[in-house]
């Protein structure tokens, strides 16, 4: 799997510290003060399932909480949290639960995705 293309979930982020990237996900809240916003792989929002995004000073895209987002991001080394590279906006209807097990399943099966 190509390093640069890796979707990964809340469980499977701390096995790619230092590496980039993407996660789907709903952002159940932003905080601008201090520049985190915190994203829930999953529909039933656990710490399990929550990411902690930390967001550049300024972004071409706002971020809102209960949105659902692709973000493709650099995992820190120190913690399981990840920096801001880019966004995408997914619609409403996106199934979480779906995605999730998508993501766990490529990492499962790699011959086959």
């Amino acid at each position: 799997m190509d390093a640069a293309n890796v979707r990964v979930n809340a469980q499977l982020l701390p096995n790619f510290k230092g590496k980039i990237v993407r996660v789907i996900g709903k952002i159940e809240s932003i905080d601008q003060a201090s520049g985190h916003a915190l994203l829930s792989t999953s529909e039933t929002s656990s710490p399990a399932s929550q990411i902690h995004v930390q967001l550049p000073p300024t972004t071409e895209q706002e971020l809102t909480a209960g949105k659902k987002y692709e973000i493709v991001g650099k995992t820190n080394d120190h913690d399981s949290s990840v920096r801001l590279l880019s966004i995408a906006e997914l619609g409403d209807a996106f199934d979480l639960e779906v995605a999730d097990k998508f993501v766990t399943y490529t990492h499962k099966l790699p011959d086959m995705f």
